[in-house]
């Protein structure tokens, strides 16, 4: 694990583990300071704590991994995970009880690149990324819904997504940027 001191303009290296994160997985951050990523195959959830400066795993039962997406929402102080790029599995996780859930899968054929939370009960979802769909999911109602407004392009590969707090998701296929004022 290392982060950039802005003071130093250096990367000093903070933790040294033998553990795995799984190969391009998506990391996100909760409200207390910690980073959080999928690893070792989908078994566990590695947790980064910047105060502490150490790395910590819990156990998990995602299955197969492949470039896993994470989000954390603030409202639920759940993160939410859809660990196969080429499948259709959503889950929510509990750090503090290190329990996961199984949720309504996204409904498209598999989970593109682009996934984000606006971090008060919504998570965003590019699908096959071969076509312009977003999908929102409410976590109050456990529902997916499709976005009426989408990018002029499609979700491609190498895509993300961030929500700012005016109500904007930014989204990018890698090569474009769009923005979509959420409702």
């Amino acid at each position: 694990v290392m982060r950039y001191d802005l003071a130093a303009a250096a990367w000093p290296t903070t933790v040294t583990t033998t553990t795995n994160v799984a190969i391009e997985a998506q990391h996100t951050h909760d409200d207390a300071n910690n980073v959080y990523a999928v690893g070792n195959g989908g078994t566990s959830v590695l947790v980064y704590n910047i105060g502490s400066n150490t790395l910590s795993s819990k156990t998990s039962t995602f299955g197969t991994t492949s470039e896993p997406r994470i989000a954390w929402d603030s409202a639920s102080q759940l993160l939410y995970v859809a660990p196969y790029y080429f499948g259709t599995a959503f889950y929510s996780y509990n750090p503090a009880s290190s329990t996961q859930t199984t949720l309504p899968s996204i409904p498209d054929t598999m989970v593109s690149d682009v996934f984000c939370s606006d971090r008060s009960g919504h998570i965003y979802a590019g699908g096959t990324y071969s076509t312009t769909q977003l999908w929102q999911y409410t976590v109050a109602t456990k529902t997916w819904a499709k976005l009426a407004a989408v990018p002029p392009f499609s979700n491609g590969n190498n895509g993300a997504c961030t929500v700012t707090a005016d109500g904007w998701l930014y989204y990018t296929n890698g090569s474009s940027v769009a923005k979509l004022q959420l409702l």
